[in-house]
């Protein structure tokens, strides 16, 4: 039985290089309508063959590495979607008033009127941060959610399934993985987390540095000439200089996985 986790890519069909399949269609299409117009008797039809002309060759300009009609068809998804979510929201928040007004109502004739009134302020008071974020610390390399349960996450390294053999994938599947996932109390619950995060990079320009501080050593003993420790720092700044791009400017991203693991108590070790 073959067990192989392929790498998920998204890799777009191109006609020619840097022209795609959509790129095409999106062109095509403003070509058609510029000969419909062309040769229709619509007054101005000129004018109005260049304008469609222009705004298709604007479409298929690419931004950020994505044509405009892909951002112009976010911002139609986006903007079809408002009466939806305010019809949503409208709901709840109906439901939301109809009940403080009920649990209003009910202190009101318990209490006296002077202390529902200062309970109505205090409904008025902007929701806290402790409200809005469920843990409230990390000890021990553990989450805390307020005492009431803990988390420990786990880091699961990157590894291509592509290279290894059949019976090594079964073995990291079934026997380290799985083993993993059945350690797992009745007590306990657990989540698989994936988060695309920027690779860093200050491990390769702490490096780099310290290659600086060996030139300086070797040319103060003698070991390196003048010359060649000007040439090789030109060398190693340059390189600091792209890392450094790498990790500020134009960032890389990646996947990284975790193993969230939840326990009543911070003391437990099933799977840690």
């Amino acid at each position: 039985m073959i067990r192989i986790i392929p790498k998920k890519t998204n890799v777009s069909l191109e006609l020619f290089k840097g022209i795609s399949v959509m790129d095409f269609l999106v062109g095509a299409i403003g070509v058609i309508l510029a000969v419909l117009v062309l040769c229709s008797n619509l007054p101005f039809k000129l004018y109005l063959t260049t304008a469609i002309l222009v705004v298709f060759i604007c479409l298929l300009i690419t931004i950020d590495e994505d044509k405009n009609y892909v951002f112009l068809a976010h911002i139609i998804k986006h903007y079809a979607r408002p009466s939806l979510a305010v019809s949503h929201y409208a709901l709840d928040n109906k439901v939301q008033t109809d009940e403080t007004e009920q649990w209003e109502e009910e202190e009101s004739e318990e209490e006296s009127p002077q202390k529902s009134k200062s309970k109505k302020k205090g409904s008025k008071k902007s929701t806290e941060v402790p409200d809005l974020i469920a843990f409230t610390g990390v000890s021990d390399s553990m989450i805390n959610f307020d005492s009431k349960y803990y988390c420990k996450v786990i880091e699961v390294s990157p590894m291509e399934f592509r290279f290894l053999t059949d019976s090594r994938q079964d073995y990291i599947i079934d026997r380290v993985f799985g083993a993993a996932l059945r350690n797992i109390s009745d007590d306990q619950s657990v989540s698989i987390v994936k988060v695309d995060r920027p690779i860093v990079y200050d491990d390769y320009i702490a490096t780099e540095y310290e290659k600086i501080e060996a030139l300086s050593d070797a040319y103060v003993n003698g070991a390196v000439e003048e010359d060649e420790l000007r040439v090789r720092l030109e060398i190693i700044y340059d390189r600091i200089s792209k890392i450094e791009e790498l990790n500020f400017d134009d960032k890389v991203y990646d996947c990284f996985h975790y193993i969230c693991v939840y326990d009543k108590t911070s003391s437990s070790r099933t799977v840690y």
